[in-house]
């Protein structure tokens, strides 16, 4: 790692007092305890007008010596152009989004010391998931995920939160990482981005830092848990998408079958004979050729040990 190197991590808020400050601080213990041989900066950005000024004042009071800059947004933006927002105000070459819910581990930054390689375009990171009303926790990734455009479009590999992302601005341009989150895009934005940045740069060089040290909280409230909304909001992705590239359209047209699939299996709940019926090409992925994937294997895993630890 180039010693000169840093990270810039933008935190958005928006109505998240429960969490903002737990989130924060598990930042700046991980770099106190840390040899910091990597440079850190924090960019939050205020989306919540009701309590911004509030927030903003308790943030500096409680963090007076570190590099943190508060970015109150004169409107409501929304998460993906408050990050967009925060993108353009950091200064180092490394950068990641993390949620105002989520946390990192108390190795976060002596971990990403020893791995952070800047040959490649993107770090994977791996954490685990929280589960906040059991308080039990599930590791995110078993084995390695993919990063290619195959695996990110059908979804065989899953990149649950931007938070275990780091990207490489020398390869990835911060100026609008993130499409903006309207509501037909709602819950599927940064899937958005990740399908973005494949088909501007069609390769991706990636590498996967097995390390957990990276808690991604699950709540009932978790807008991913609104299956039929996710499939539509996913579907207006793909048809952005398609309209904005002229590559890989086949493969747009095939995750766009497999989101209808999935909207008559989870949404209308239709016999698998209905399903194969209508979907046979996308059914013979689904159950059987998808599970050689890499990311199926993950969740096949991560099913049982749900199981195991009394998780529903």
């Amino acid at each position: 790692m180039d010693i000169n190197s840093g990270l810039s991590i933008v935190l958005t808020y928006y109505k998240g007092e429960k969490y903002i400050f737990h989130c924060l601080d598990s930042i700046f213990r991980s770099y106190k305890q840390s040899r910091q041989l990597l440079k850190k900066e924090v960019v939050v950005v205020i989306d919540s007008m009701d309590d911004a000024e509030r927030i903003a004042d308790e943030i500096t009071k409680r963090y007076p010596n570190e590099n943190l800059l508060i970015i109150i947004n004169p409107e409501n933006l929304g998460v993906a152009n408050s990050r967009n927002v925060g993108l353009k105000r950091t200064q180092y070459s490394y950068y990641t989004i993390i949620d105002q819910d989520d946390y990192v581990q108390d190795n976060y930054f002596s971990t990403l010391e020893k791995h952070l390689d800047p040959a490649f375009a993107l770090h994977i990171i791996n954490g685990v998931f929280l589960y906040h009303e059991q308080q039990k926790e599930i590791p995110i990734y078993y084995i390695s995920p993919d990063f290619r455009v195959q695996s990110i479009l059908m979804q065989t590999t899953t990149i649950y939160t931007p938070g275990t992302v780091i990207f490489n601005s020398d390869f990835i341009d911060k100026n609008n990482a993130f499409i903006d989150a309207s509501a037909k895009f709602k819950g599927a934005d940064d899937w958005a981005a990740y399908l973005d940045i494949i088909f501007r740069l069609d390769h991706v060089n990636f590498k996967f830092i097995k390390e957990k040290i990276f808690v991604y909280r699950l709540h009932q409230t978790n807008y991913s848990n609104n299956t039929g909304e996710m499939v539509f909001s996913s579907i207006a992705v793909l048809d952005y998408l398609a309209k904005k590239y002229s590559i890989h359209k086949a493969l747009v047209l095939k995750a766009k079958e497999r989101y209808n699939f999935l909207y008559a299996l989870k949404v209308e709940k239709r016999s698998s004979l209905e399903i194969f019926k209508k979907f046979p090409g996308i059914f013979i992925f689904h159950y059987f050729t998808s599970l050689m994937k890499r990311d199926r294997i993950n969740r096949l895993i991560f099913r049982l040990d749900k199981i195991r630890l009394g998780i529903k």
